[in-house]
C-alpha cells in the first residue's frame, strides 16, 4: 500500500499539493508536528542521537577556535555580526523606550559628577572662562 501511495505522488510537484493546503491545514500540521516533537525528544532513541552528535562534535572540534568551527560549518564573521546586530537591536530599542538605559549610565556616573572633585574642577573651569 505504502508503495502504491508514493508511486502515485511521487512525480507530482510540490506545488500542487500546496495549492490545495489552505491555512487550516497548515495549522493542523504545524500542532501534530509539535506533538510528534513533544513525543520523540522523549524517548530513549532521539536521546542516543543527540548523545552521539555531541560526542561527535566535540571529537571533531573540541580542539579548534570558533572561528575555525564556524567557517567549517559555512558561518561568516559578517553572518553573526548580522545576527548579534539582529537579535541586540530590539532589545536595546526597549531598554531606550523604557528608560533603562539612561537609569544606567546614571547609576554609573551620578557618583562622579556630584563628588568633590568633579566640583572642583568645574569650578575650577568657570573661573578660567
Amino acid at each position: 500500500m505504502g508503495d502504491k501511495i508514493w508511486n502515485s505522488i511521487a512525480k507530482k510537484p510540490l506545488s500542487e499539493y500546496f495549492s490545495t493546503i489552505d491555512s487550516n491545514d497548515m495549522e493542523d500540521f504545524i500542532i501534530i508536528q509539535y506533538e510528534f516533537w513533544l513525543h520523540f525528544r522523549k524517548t530513549l532513541y532521539f536521546e542516543e542521537i543527540y548523545k552521539e552528535l555531541v560526542y561527535f562534535f566535540f571529537e571533531k572540534y573540541g580542539d579548534n577556535e570558533l572561528d575555525v568551527i564556524f567557517e567549517d560549518v559555512g558561518v561568516s564573521e559578517s553572518m553573526i555580526i548580522n545576527e548579534v546586530i539582529e537579535l541586540l537591536s530590539s532589545g536595546i530599542q526597549t531598554a531606550l523606550e523604557t528608560g533603562f538605559i539612561e537609569e544606567r549610565i546614571r547609576a554609573r556616573l551620578e557618583s562622579f559628577y556630584f563628588s568633590e572633585k568633579t566640583a572642583s574642577l568645574l569650578s575650577l573651569n568657570n573661573q578660567v572662562s
